[in-house]
């Protein structure tokens, strides 16, 4: 049953339906009656798909991350869904475990998605910028914490640098003065992390910050290798250790305790996201609180804004807090 058949049966044209369909005015309530009964008989969902190509909008939205599975990465994407959807558009989500987003990005521009959301600075490198030249010179997109000089492309931030900087205070103010901070990235974000903690080490007199950074691998396992390789080579100078991230802080803290170490007593330790994941341990996780609800939310308002031809600031800066749990 399609819009013909409808048609035929209720014998008005497609247009009439389309009208009756879409609430259009100047139709006679009888004309409405009779297509609203031929509709109600048939349970007559329109194609979307249709509509779309008719009304130049698919009220699609393509989302590409990393690993969905990643807590900052699933919390933002779950927060930027729910979002477009109370105003109408549906998500698209892909992964793209390379940090190449063109297949992605080709496949968004085939199905013409109204706009994109690109989550985590992993992204900012030449694939990307180049696939939004060669597929998306014109489509809406928002770039979360990351950022791309195209027209086209809006940019919301959390101050990485600074959330780093909170950390090492913090810590200086509880009597923590040896500090290590581990690593596990090379992205534009983990630049802006390490960034903060060698300036604010510096103020606090330490010449060569670097001596104190342990490059480690990303994830759990990376913490615990990470947690083994800071007792061996610091040994008893060191009273804390700031993550880069709360998976990582959860693996060091891990590490520390099988080696007998008490968190926060012997060493303290903090993570950096505040994701769920950091609330699920013995001890709450000390963490950088980067507003991941908030980033989120100002992402797919962004998004939409672009969408509807409002004009917006081409970049919005987030700054973070500080969550106090019990490991700092």
């Amino acid at each position: 049953m399609n819009i013909y058949d409808i048609a035929k049966e209720a014998n008005v044209s497609t247009a009439t339906v389309s009208r009756v369909m879409n609430n259009k005015p100047n139709i006679s309530p009888q004309t409405q009656k009779r297509v609203r009964a031929v509709l109600e008989k048939y349970n007559y969902t329109p194609s979307s798909i249709a509509r779309g190509l008719m009304g130049n909008s698919m009220h699609l939205v393509g989302v590409v991350l990393r690993d969905i599975r990643h807590p900052y990465l699933n919390s933002s994407a779950f927060t930027i869904e729910q979002e477009l959807y109370r105003s109408g558009y549906s998500c698209i989500i892909s992964n793209a475990s390379d940090c190449n987003p063109t297949p992605t990005l080709k496949i968004f521009a085939q199905t013409k998605v109204d706009g994109i959301i690109i989550i985590d600075s992993d992204f900012m490198n030449e694939a990307t910028e180049q696939a939004i030249i060669d597929y998306h010179p014109t489509t809406p997109i928002v770039f979360l914490n990351g950022s791309f000089d195209e027209p086209n492309v809006t940019s919301i931030l959390c101050d990485d640098r600074e959330g780093i900087v909170l950390c090492v205070d913090y810590l200086f103010q509880k009597g923590r003065t040896k500090p290590v901070y581990v690593n596990d990235r090379d992205t534009n974000s983990a630049q802006r992390k390490r960034t903060g903690f060698c300036d604010e080490m510096r103020k606090h007199g330490l010449q060569d910050p670097s001596v104190r950074v342990v490059q480690a691998t990303v994830g759990f396992e990376g913490g615990k290798e990470a947690g083994r390789a800071i007792i061996q080579k610091f040994g008893g100078d060191v009273d804390c250790v700031i993550c880069a991230e709360d998976t990582t802080a959860i693996g060091c803290i891990r590490a520390f305790e099988e080696a007998g170490l008490d968190v926060p007593g012997d060493i303290a330790v903090t993570g950096y996201s505040n994701a769920a994941v950091g609330k699920m341990t013995g001890k709450p996780l000390t963490t950088v609180d980067t507003r991941l609800e908030i980033m989120g939310l100002e992402a797919a308002t962004a998004l939409y804004d672009k969408m509807t031809g409002k004009t917006r600031a081409s970049k919005l800066i987030i700054m973070p807090g500080l969550f106090i749990g019990e490991t700092a």
